[in-house]
């Protein structure tokens, strides 16, 4: 839970600066893009969802014995079948990337821990992928209609795409922040001991985190 949360006011940081403009064309572009972002992120999350509820009815069509939905969930079966295939050509493709990424950093940090593909769970990224383009468009709502954010335990509110109030409590701050669990005031917090949804949610942030190449 601790990491879903971290997760999600990650996740709000991300719409929340497309909320912020300075013009009538950066506001247009952070519409643009906005639009743009949720379209594809659903696009590719349905399919899934789809491909589930296919299955499914693929499954009950013998026991229920009606044509219609057989037949139906022939059709639906071949189209679970060809995104079966796409994801696995795509999980192959990140892979391959994956791989020349962590050469690169390799050959590039060499007296950092060399760092392999075995430490990669392809299964959990394929879930974290699913689960990340799904909330994408909900947290983008989110901030359309709220026009605030707690940052680190501030509360920014927006109007007309500028800041228009800053709200500091005094009390019950955070400590520590969302992404990379640091302290505040410069110390790093151990992270607590994580379950699969935690282990989940950070590989979530590991992706989405942009990488930093030291030379």
């Amino acid at each position: 839970m601790l990491y879903s949360c971290r997760y999600w006011n990650y996740l709000r940081k991300q719409t929340f600066v497309l909320e912020s403009y300075i013009s009538r064309v950066n506001w247009l572009m952070n519409r643009a893009l906005f639009s743009t972002h949720c379209y594809l992120s659903w696009g590719f999350a349905w399919p899934y969802f789809m491909a589930l509820i296919h299955l499914l009815t693929a499954i009950r069509a013998p026991y229920n014995g009606s044509i219609f939905e057989a037949s139906a969930s022939s059709c639906g079966s071949l189209l679970a079948t060809c995104l079966l295939v796409s994801t696995v050509i795509e999980l192959l493709s990140m892979w391959n990337l994956t791989k020349v990424e962590i050469q690169l950093c390799n050959m590039l940090s060499p007296e950092a821990p060399t760092v392999s593909l075995g430490s990669y769970n392809w299964g959990l990224v394929f879930v974290a992928m699913v689960v990340d383009n799904f909330l994408y468009p909900i947290s983008a709502f989110r901030s359309h209609f709220s026009q605030y954010i707690n940052w680190s335990g501030v509360r920014y509110h927006l109007k007309n795409g500028k800041i228009r109030k800053i709200e500091r409590p005094l009390v019950n701050q955070p400590m520590y922040t969302d992404l990379a669990w640091k302290h505040l005031n410069g110390k790093r917090q151990p992270l607590p001991k994580s379950s699969f949804i935690s282990s989940l949610t950070r590989r979530i942030l590991h992706w989405r985190q942009p990488k930093k190449y030291d030379n």
